[in-house]
């Protein structure tokens, strides 16, 4: 397979799109478990309300693993907000309901999100006693069986030349408390500067949802220790604020 139309690259991963497809090409040493898993998580997704890109196959391309999916032509929710900010408001509403309707599909298949945050927040960097002070309180919140996405940002929309709305990125869905993932978007947000539209964002959600603001602030500090170790070196200050607001109250 001659891979040459780069659409994106990470440390861990180059992705292309061929003839169709979407093929994401994880660097050699990259975990096979966690490329089927990911394919496991997107296939299980597939029949949900949601329109997600069908997964084709997994295989091993010159002693790396790829996962490859079949192609949404369109444009990512971030282009159109940045090409068209007068619409603003549309898009970002457009995006909450979205994630609404996510949250409401079959979960029961998936991990749960508890277990993931707390395996990640065990080896952060955070003290000894942070970590389980941390771990207690993620015990303590309440849980449901709802979809959570776990990086549901503008980059993961995709409006298909129809307009139809499609989601993408499955590697880290769970079965959780939706406002963990709320919470993570209003992070995601903030980490890419884009504090006013956060506000925005958290504002509209709760006026859109059932999910009251403060349940949503409850799991900040927990999504910030949760992600610490994987942010870029520049995003952590943020985060260890977060973790350190909570520690203190």
């Amino acid at each position: 397979m001659e891979l040459k139309n780069v659409i994106s690259k990470r440390s861990y991963k180059t992705v292309y799109a061929e003839d169709g497809k979407i093929i994401k090409l994880f660097v050699k040493g990259y975990p096979k478990t966690n490329v089927f898993n990911e394919a496991l998580n997107q296939t299980r997704m597939e029949d949900s309300e949601i329109n997600v890109p069908k997964v084709i196959e997994v295989v091993e391309i010159d002693g790396c693993w790829a996962f490859i999916s079949e192609e949404i032509k369109g444009k990512t929710l971030e282009q159109l907000m940045i090409e068209n900010p007068e619409k603003l408001d549309e898009y970002l509403d457009l995006f909450i309901d979205t994630q609404i309707l996510m949250s409401k599909q079959n979960s029961f298949l998936l991990n749960p999100l508890v277990h993931r945050m707390s395996r990640r927040i065990a080896r952060s960097e955070l003290r000894a006693t942070t970590r389980y002070d941390f771990q207690i309180r993620l015990e303590e919140m309440e849980q449901f069986h709802e979809v959570v996405h776990g990086d549901y940002n503008p980059s993961n929309i995709i409006i298909d030349e129809n307009g139809k709305v499609w989601v993408i990125d499955w590697a880290h869905v769970s079965e959780g408390n939706a406002a963990a993932d709320v919470a993570k978007t209003y992070l995601w947000f903030n980490l890419h500067n884009q504090n006013e539209l956060s506000e925005k964002y958290l504002k509209r959600y709760v006026e859109r949802s059932v999910i009251e603001e403060k349940f949503i602030r409850n799991w900040m500090p927990l999504v910030a220790a949760w992600i610490l170790d994987t942010a870029l070196e520049e995003k952590k200050p943020y985060l260890r604020d977060i973790v350190k607001q909570e520690i203190m109250r």
